[in-house]
């Protein structure tokens, strides 16, 4: 339980198998939001990896996201749309990190490439960075806060997580009482995700599986989460272990609501108030 989360080296992976590869490859192009005009965007590498950033005309916080995928699929490209309305709303420069996929890159590579893009922000004068993240991506974000905790790396000053994957255990209830009324993830997804992420790591290793972290000295914390998606029980797990350590936490559970519900479902009313607690909690 209290393992120091220090990073490990990075590790060589594997092909992607071709299923995979096919399931990349019809990815939807965007996320059902629109792109916003006013805000600037730019397609750059940070520290060599590749992001796509964008910049309201004045900010003063700087957001790291990291885009879900189970940690083998997705990218910053097809959450561009919803990137740039979180930098409209937030008022933040918003950057999408373009972390390398499993299996091909596995743990713990892609929080190698987060971590080298925060240094590197850092170095430039980057200050008030808040690390936010969906499903995988909301996982690392968490991840990357206990490693800069461990290791002397600059802290975030806050953290957004949209239905947060944090045990690759896979040992909640919710993968069973929610396996019906989930619609976007399943425990045979999940499971074959892990694998490829893991690749004989410890599925409980802290920077894996940050529910089984020791969470003392995180800032505050906001997560999002679905009544009817798998995650239930990690994420309500997650919300009860940061209050016992110490952590500031902001809960919203959408009682009806499916997996990553403020972003793929935007035009619902809850979808809406959630991109304003954002606001409210971002500009806190």
């Amino acid at each position: 339980m209290n393992r120091p989360c220090t990073l490990p080296p990075r590790r060589e992976g594997r092909p992607a198998p071709t299923h995979l590869v096919e399931t990349r490859a019809n990815y939807p192009e965007s996320l059902p939001f629109a792109m916003r005009t006013d805000v600037a965007r730019s397609d750059v590498a940070v520290a060599g990896v590749d992001c796509i950033i964008f910049t309201p005309e004045r900010y003063r916080s700087t957001i790291l996201y990291f885009h879900g995928g189970g940690y083998c699929g997705g990218s910053p490209k097809i959450s561009a749309s919803y990137l740039s309305e979180l930098a409209a709303l937030t008022g933040a420069r918003v950057i999408g990190v373009r972390y390398g996929l499993a299996p091909e890159q596995p743990f713990p590579n892609g929080l190698h490439d987060g971590m080298a893009v925060l240094r590197e922000l850092v170095a430039q004068g980057t200050t008030d960075i808040i690390f936010a993240g969906d499903s995988a991506g909301g996982g690392l974000a968490l991840a990357l806060a206990l490693a800069c905790r461990d290791e002397g790396a600059p802290m975030p000053s806050k953290l957004v997580l949209l239905s947060p994957w944090i045990d690759l255990t896979l040992a909640g209830a919710s993968y069973t009482t929610r396996a019906e009324t989930d619609v976007l993830f399943s425990r045979e997804a999940a499971s074959e995700a892990a694998g490829h992420y893991l690749q004989g790591i410890d599925p409980a290793h802290p920077l894996a599986s940050p529910l089984h972290a020791d969470l003392t000295g995180l800032p505050p914390v906001q997560i999002f989460i679905g009544g009817h998606e798998i995650l239930l029980d990690e994420d309500l797990a997650l919300a009860a272990a940061l209050g016992k350590a110490g952590v500031s936490v902001e809960m919203h559970l959408a009682a009806g609501a499916q997996h990553v519900w403020p972003m793929m479902f935007p035009d619902l009313p809850e979808s809406q108030r959630a991109l304003r607690s954002i606001a409210v909690f971002t500009r806190g």
